[in-house]
């Protein structure tokens, strides 16, 4: 670790000021240990609260057993009385009241209500030191995105000059902050997307004064914080983008045929764009037409458990707002049972949690639905769309417990058999060996050393439809 700060004269006197040390430099890889080392104190609370549970119960044993003594010595009594003499009866009496008094003299030393609440409160501190920890290392992790927006000035520039298109670069929210893995890995991405929007975004100056528009083109990066998401937008005030355009050139390369276009929503269409291969260009050139770029981001999203959302206007500009985590290393999650064994899903893919009857289920195009305040919910099993085993066809009382996921558009129910309930977990990468295991984004481990899988709601959605 190296450290530095400039170093100030002293006022007036023969002593120097103190060093400051404003900025540290810091191995990542020291960092990424620590990060490593707080996920694992995130599992050792957990354990400590599973144990405390487990203490609670044999205190609940441990007062009907004292009970159940009790009433064995009295029980004993009786009969003791009605079947020996006096004095056998009298020496019989004493040892028994003896050994029972020994278990109650046992019962008074081994406290354990003390002890329980001591390690309970114990438990606690331990959950606001490890949030502490984990806290402090985030910061530690966190870098402005300006270290990745400034690259594009030069970007735009050199674009601008080569296009022939007047364009300036607007850029907000470059102090917001992000996990250093997750800035890293925003280079490419916004690249190809920054490229997009000078090529075919941004009109040609004439058709731009046709438009009333302003003779320079302006391209903009904003980035803001809201809760535990970031969100990055890349935009322009060019031409827009046509979905019915988009459409035509997929069924033109053959990614997609009439009929599904058909089917597709708004969103499904301007979602074309990401797909490998994609190119609008009606030739090959040094900047597009290779169909390589978008997808890029798709799969930069995908590896951080992002999102994207597309808003256009034709003539009047296109706007790409990234939504991704804060961190990678612990996230909030709803642990479910399916076929007896958990799972994990991200809370924040989590719309809601319905039970719905088995009456209620109908078909449509051989799709189990259901109505859902008046619009229909397509409900799936991990089996149908991951070839994970799904949950049995019925519950006892004839109800299904179903995870709706998703976002404003696009949502689906996923069957489960039960529910277990809300959980901080700590992320953990699977090996390559498992990269082609479709639907699943991770693991991690519970609090009773259960290995858990994370399933990612992007896959599970994409598969479904």
């Amino acid at each position: 670790m190296n450290e530095s700060a400039p170093i100030s004269a002293a006022h007036n006197t023969g002593k120097s000021a103190p060093v400051e040390v404003s900025t540290l430099r810091i191995d990542s890889r020291k960092l990424d240990l620590l990060m490593n080392m707080s996920g694992e104190l995130v599992t050792l609370r957990a354990q400590f609260s599973r144990l405390v549970a487990l203490f609670r119960n044999e205190l609940m044993t441990y007062k009907e057993m004292t009970k159940a003594l009790e009433e064995l010595k009295d029980s004993s009594l009786q009969m003791v009385s009605s079947k020996l003499d006096v004095e056998r009866r009298k020496k019989s009496e004493e040892q028994f009241v003896r050994l029972i008094g020994n278990v109650e003299q046992y019962k008074n030393e081994l406290n354990f209500t003390a002890q329980v609440h001591s390690f309970d409160e114990l438990t606690g501190m331990l959950g606001k030191l490890a949030s502490d920890i984990q806290s402090g290392i985030m910061q530690t992790r966190m870098i402005p995105v300006e270290w990745v927006f400034t690259r594009f000035k030069r970007v735009i520039r050199d674009m601008a000059k080569e296009l022939n298109k007047n364009v300036d670069l607007k850029v907000e929210g470059e102090d917001t902050e992000l996990d250093k893995k997750i800035v890293d890995c925003l280079a490419d991405p916004l690249t190809h997307m920054i490229r997009n929007a000078m090529d075919h975004g941004i009109d040609d100056k004439e058709t731009r004064l046709k438009l009333g528009k302003p003779e320079i083109g302006t391209v903009f990066l904003k980035a803001a914080n809201r809760g535990n998401t970031i969100f990055i937008e890349v935009g322009d005030d060019g031409r827009g983008i046509d979905p019915e355009r988009l459409v035509k050139k997929a069924i033109e390369k053959g990614i997609i045929n009439q009929e599904q276009a058909q089917r597709m929503s708004e969103k499904e269409k301007l979602h074309l764009m990401f797909l490998p291969g994609f190119s609008t260009a009606e030739a090959v050139t040094a900047i597009s037409g290779r169909g390589v770029g978008l997808d890029v981001v798709t799969n930069m999203l995908n590896a951080v458990n992002g999102t994207i959302d597309i808003e256009t206007k034709i003539d009047m500009g296109s706007k790409f707002i990234l939504k991704i985590p804060l961190t990678l290393a612990i996230i909030q999650a709803l642990l479910i049972k399916i076929n007896e064994q958990v799972f994990a899903v991200p809370i924040e893919a989590v719309i809601e949690i319905i039970k719905v009857s088995t009456g209620d289920i109908y078909s449509i195009e051989g799709n189990d639905t259901v109505k859902l305040r008046g619009h229909a919910l397509s409900l799936v099993s991990l089996e149908q769309v991951i070839k994970i085993q799904g949950c049995s066809e019925k519950n006892g009382d004839g109800l299904k417990t179903v995870v709706v996921i998703g976002d404003k558009e696009n949502r689906i129910g996923v069957l489960v058999d039960s529910l277990i309930g809300e959980d901080e977990i700590v992320i953990k990468p699977l090996s390559e060996h498992f990269s082609h295991v479709k639907g699943v984004s991770g693991a991690s481990i519970l609090g009773d050393g259960n290995v858990v899988l994370i399933l990612d709601p992007n896959a599970i959605i994409s598969e479904a439809q």
